[in-house]
């Protein structure tokens, strides 16, 4: 499902405590982008009562005790974040790729509409020195009737 989604597996966890345990205001603030899904969890885990209050509230800041040494994420987060990288660097690759098959097309439309204004341009002098011909032979025929016409 964190696949379809394009999110982590995490973050589908917390979405399911949202709609599992949250007030229907958190759920509608998750909706609106007012707080994270991560927030909403967080605020899911209060008192019925307290949710709608939390929304607006600073988030608690976590103090640990001294004598526990936090080492960094653990090896699922650390491991959730690089399949997140992957998949965000494969969805770059195929923009990439998108952009320079646009830019190839890009390129040839120019080129095909600078080869058609010459071609037209060249269709235009066919068709004057057409008709100039057409009035040539014109007033090479009236000319020939005429001349008939006197030795007649």
């Amino acid at each position: 499902m964190a696949e379809r989604a394009g999110v982590s597996e995490r973050t589908i966890k917390q979405a399911k405590v949202v709609q599992e345990k949250a007030a229907p205001k958190v759920k509608e603030a998750v909706k609106t982008g007012e707080i994270s899904v991560k927030r909403a969890a967080e605020i899911a885990q209060l008192p019925a009562k307290e949710q709608a209050k939390a929304i607006k509230a600073p988030k608690p800041v976590k103090v640990e005790p001294e004598d526990v040494e936090y080492f960094g994420p653990s090896q699922e987060e650390m491991d959730a974040a690089v399949e997140e990288a992957k998949q965000d660097v494969e969805a770059l690759t195929r923009l990439l790729e998108a952009d320079d098959k646009l830019a190839a097309l890009a390129s040839e439309n120019a080129q095909l509409r600078a080869e058609l204004a010459v071609v037209k341009v060249s269709r235009d002098g066919y068709m004057n020195r057409s008709n100039e011909l057409i009035d040539r032979v014109k007033w090479l025929k009236r000319k020939l009737a005429k001349a008939e016409a006197a030795n007649v």
